[in-house]
């Protein structure tokens, strides 16, 4: 009876085990299957969307704008993340064309809502509503509780800024703060073993010195500059007044002056709470003070947008956005997909050229060189390639860039950084403090290249070697792609970082402008006149990575902001003893 009942328990208990992981199973599949219809067909679509007389367009200033809409944004949304609600930049483009089209939006809201974006990205989302101001009457305002710089600097384009009562405007200038690791790893006995060729090339000195170099100083001082003379101008354009009164708002300490003052200097129009601004839209639309506003989203706008249905030829656009690294689960630029799109494109007669958008600090140099050899495969068709450049595109983000026709970057967009790098770390200090003794025993010299003991002079001089042949083959690449003297791609390479205004004045780029100029280049150059747009197709593959983004998140404990930035630095230390040991990036900096 014992054994019957220990078996029929048993047996029970793996009834429901398979019962609930069969469960699970389902549901996941169920949840990639919606996933996948929802991407396959749109999120959105007209037959959906109606716009009522007296509409307002609100945008929301959160998020990234990214360039597109992606598997990862469409899975988030359907599983009510903020990530996936985000517009996107290509939303908002065609949002705004409708909004000055259509009769039944009579104006446009910005609402400051957590944007978390770099400067040129900043750049030309303000551009675009600067765009939409200029080509139509309509009214624009803008609310906020609390601007950061970035939402200020795009609600200064607004006909009025209204901020809360008790609410900030945050106007702190550019700054940017290094982590140096070199105390950390000297205390718990680990020597980072660096390579690198170029006077500018930062992405070392965190694992190499205490404190900034002297070149690294001054790159960041100019670059920082450069970028603030773009705001500051926009702000100034925007608000009626001088540069020098930004400079002077800035220097005043404006985040911890009381509203008033903001009013007083023009910072903003006028202070209200949420609720009165929502007043001052109803007297501007003419509502009875119960009603409600009829606010459309930019995800709605955007699919009322009139693609020309008269197009004479196909333009590939292809994302390359993140770090480079094809071994990365998600969130960075695996060569393997990028290639496969390029060559596709080359293959496609009906396709007429390629704009290449680059939003990468870089990363492998290898996977670098991989995508570089398509985009030549590509302009052996006899078909012109474009680049467009976002917040970055350093390193080997201008690794796969240089080889382009031509080449358009944002005046705040950082790139160059022409330089590469190869760092190891020596643990051998580290195991002996710790007791732990590692003996080598291997047929050659090499065998001995471990972690754990100490790097022989042959293997270190080779390394070097190495990095110096990567390197000449870097500036190659450039000045082949730049039609430029060795030595002049040399003279502005060694790893230093340039703005794209500062960029443009040294042949980096071609012209300064956005994703919208390139594609007009493409068009031109191929003879077309109505193009049609054709983006890489949503995978399974994707949607995989999208999944294991949204259960990352799920499962992690929410920090508060201090506690995250610390988790950052820590994942930072890590990644760099997991990366492939040749690298062509930058240290990406927070500069807002």
């Amino acid at each position: 009876m014992k054994n019957f009942l220990t078996t029929a328990l048993g047996a029970f208990v793996g009834t429901l085990v398979a019962m609930f992981l069969a469960t699970i199973i389902m549901t996941i599949m169920s949840i990639m299957m919606f996933a996948m219809s929802a991407i396959a067909f749109g999120s959105g679509s007209k037959d959906n969307v109606s716009i009522d007389k007296n509409s307002v367009l609100l945008v929301n200033l959160e998020g990234g704008f990214n360039d597109c809409e992606d598997a990862g944004n469409e899975f988030l949304a359907l599983m009510g993340e903020t990530e996936g609600e985000t517009a996107t930049y290509d939303q908002l483009v065609k949002a705004l064309d409708v909004a000055a089209e259509n009769e039944n939006i009579v104006g446009v809201v910005l609402k400051a809502n957590g944007l978390v974006c770099g400067t040129a990205k900043a750049y030309e989302v303000h551009e675009a509503l600067a765009n939409f101001k200029a080509k139509t009457d309509k009214w624009v305002y803008a609310y906020g509780d609390n601007y950061t710089q970035g939402e200020y600097y795009l609600a200064s384009v607004a006909d009025s800024v209204f901020v809360n009562t008790q609410g900030m405007v945050n106007l702190f200038g550019l700054s940017t703060e290094l982590p140096y690791f070199k105390k950390l790893l000297d205390k718990v006995g680990v020597k980072a073993e660096i390579f690198k060729v170029g006077t500018f090339k930062s992405a070392v000195e965190p694992y190499m010195l205490e404190h900034i170099s002297d070149a690294n100083r001054l790159q960041t001082e100019q670059y920082l500059n450069s970028i603030w003379k773009r705001i500051a101008t926009g702000i100034s354009e925007g608000r009626g007044v001088k540069v020098a009164d930004v400079d002077a708002w800035v220097d005043s300490i404006a985040p911890l002056q009381p509203t008033d003052f903001l009013i007083d200097n023009k910072i903003v129009d006028r202070k209200l709470y949420e609720f009165e601004f929502e007043d001052v839209l109803r007297r501007e639309l003419s509502l009875d003070d119960d009603t409600d506003i009829n606010f459309v989203s930019v995800a709605d706008a955007a699919t009322l947008f009139e693609e020309p249905d008269n197009t004479d030829g196909d333009i590939a656009v292809i994302y390359a956005q993140g770090e480079i690294n094809s071994s990365a689960d998600d969130n960075a630029i695996n060569y393997n997909d990028i290639n496969e799109y390029i060559l596709d494109a080359a293959e496609d007669d009906d396709i007429k050229g390629l704009v290449f958008r680059v939003n990468s600090p870089g990363g492998s140099a290898f996977d670098s060189e991989q995508m570089w050899a398509a985009i030549e495969k590509f302009k052996a068709t006899g078909k012109p390639v474009a680049v467009s450049m976002g917040d970055y595109a350093a390193s080997g983000g201008y690794y796969i860039s240089c080889g382009a026709n031509r080449i358009f970057a944002e005046p705040t967009t950082l790139t160059g950084s022409i330089g590469i790098f190869g760092m190891m770390f020596n643990m051998s200090t580290l195991s002996k403090n710790i007791g732990v003794n590692f003996e080598s025993i291997s047929t050659h010299e090499i065998g001995k290249l471990s972690a754990f003991n100490d790097m022989p002079a042959t293997v270190r001089n080779r390394f070097q070697q190495m990095v110096n042949n990567g390197y000449e083959l870097f500036t190659g690449r450039c000045a082949a792609g730049r039609n430029m003297p060795i030595d002049s791609i040399k003279a502005i390479a060694e790893g230093r970082v340039w703005t794209g205004e500062m960029a443009l004045n040294i042949g980096l780029v071609d012209e300064l402008g956005g994703i919208e100029d390139a594609i007009d280049w493409v068009a031109n150059e191929a003879g077309i006149e109505t193009p049609a747009i054709v983006k890489p197709q949503t995978g399974d593959e994707d949607l995989m990575k999208a999944f294991r983004r949204y259960i990352k998140r799920s499962m992690r404990p929410s920090f508060g902001a201090e506690i995250d930035a610390v988790i950052a630095e820590k994942e930072r230390i890590v990644d760099a003893f997991e990366k492939s040991p040749i690298q062509a990036r930058m240290l990406e900096q927070y500069v807002w």
